[in-house]
């Protein structure tokens, strides 16, 4: 059953810029979230079939919902996957925010109009010989206004509040396939090797189980239906499609409020401004619960390290996110880190959950691994599995 459907969502880039749950204008009132919720999804089942349109295939059936379309009159999977700019992913699959962003800009035609589930780059031929400028005149009339990202702990209220499907991504290992002959119950920890990454249509939830629509056609699953626990670990992104006027954005001022972003030498450079008028620089600042560290020319620390003055202690900032990490094991230039709940890196003996002992050196913190070192007048040996 594996080899029958392709999966095809590629991790979008790190964007700090994209709008989020907080800045629509209606989230923040509080609402009484029930313990069981469904939207009245009637759409038929898709099949994307060996093709990589999991994302193409997720969008049009969000935006045809939202729109309130028949089931007869449905948007195009494949203008939706045909339809990439030059500087969007070129192979098989779609990045999943630059689908978001085309949806946005160009809009999607009928089905009717280009009822087409064909492969990347061939479909592009295709597009052209249905005449691509009609198609895109027809898409024009049906753009959607804007996108945003949610995190897992808004779904539910999302849900309820906007009677909107989200678009979630998952990452796909051996056992996931387990759902499609179990009745679509999808494990919730993953196990076996990483196939890639799948993009499916959340339409509900009962209690901590999201209910799914998948594209893998309805004889699998629970008749094309999906569960998942709201909690795994698989869960990747979350996407909704939104109304531009109920999104609050920031009057325009010297600066832009909140995240930038410049291109420096080819390396993407984040940098926060908070009034408009003056950016940070030199300190910390906590933004939506994480921290961050921006340098002596204003850019967000980027997958390096930061030492406090009066302190001496350490700190890491996730490279890609630019966000400290805290509580984890982390991996630099070859060599293991234990950060502590503050953040902080560990130096000296530290013992996980599974009572295995670690050691970090003390002046540099890094892990010793395939080793024997002398500790406080007592030789002790150190294997090379994970962690050490």
């Amino acid at each position: 059953m594996e080899n029958k459907f392709r999966l095809g969502a590629i991790d979008s880039p790190v964007d700090l810029r994209d709008y989020d749950y907080s800045m629509i204008s209606c989230s923040g009132d509080k609402i009484d979230i029930p313990k069981e919720f469904i939207l009245d999804y009637d759409y038929p089942i898709l099949n994307q079939g060996l093709i990589g349109s999991c994302v193409a295939h997720s969008l049009s059936c969000m935006k045809s919902y939202i729109d309130g379309v028949n089931k007869d009159n449905m948007y195009s999977v494949g203008f939706i996957y045909a339809n990439r700019q030059e500087d969007d992913f070129q192979g098989t699959g779609m990045i999943t925010r630059e689908a978001l962003k085309n949806l946005v800009k160009y809009g999607d035609c009928k089905k009717t109009s280009f009822p087409i589930n064909e492969e990347y780059p061939a479909i592009v031929e295709t597009l052209n010989k249905y005449g691509k400028q009609k198609l895109l005149d027809e898409a024009d009339d049906y753009k959607s206004l804007a996108y945003i990202s949610l995190e897992i702990e808004n779904i539910k209220e999302y849900l309820v509040k906007y009677k909107k499907p989200v678009l979630i991504t998952v990452r796909v290992y051996e056992n996931f396939y387990e759902a499609n002959s179990n009745g679509g119950v999808i494990p919730s920890d993953p196990e076996g090797n990483k196939r890639g990454g799948h993009a499916m249509l959340c339409i509900g939830y009962k209690e901590d189980t999201l209910i799914i629509i998948n594209s893998w056609g309805d004889y699998n699953g629970d008749k094309g239906k999906y569960y998942l626990d709201i909690n795994s670990s698989i869960i990747k992104e979350l996407w909704a499609l939104e109304d531009k006027k109920q999104i609050k954005e920031p009057e325009k001022k010297k600066y832009k409020l909140g995240w930038n972003k410049d291109i420096i030498d080819g390396k993407v450079k984040w940098w926060f401004s908070t009034d408009g008028e003056t950016y940070c620089k030199e300190e910390w600042k906590q933004i939506k619960g994480e921290y961050y560290y921006f340098n002596k020319e204003g850019y967000a620390l980027d997958g390096e390290w930061i030492q406090s003055p009066t302190s001496k202690k350490w700190y890491y900032l996730e490279k890609d996110t630019c966000k400290m990490l805290s509580n984890c094991w982390i991996k630099d230039k070859g060599k293991w880190y234990r950060l502590e709940k503050d953040g902080s890196m560990l130096t000296g003996w530290f013992q996980d959950s599974n009572s295995k002992w670690y050691y970090l050196d003390l002046d540099q913190g890094y892990m010793y691994s395939s080793a024997t070192i002398l500790i406080d007048g007592k030789y002790y040996s150190f294997d090379s599995s994970e962690y050490g």
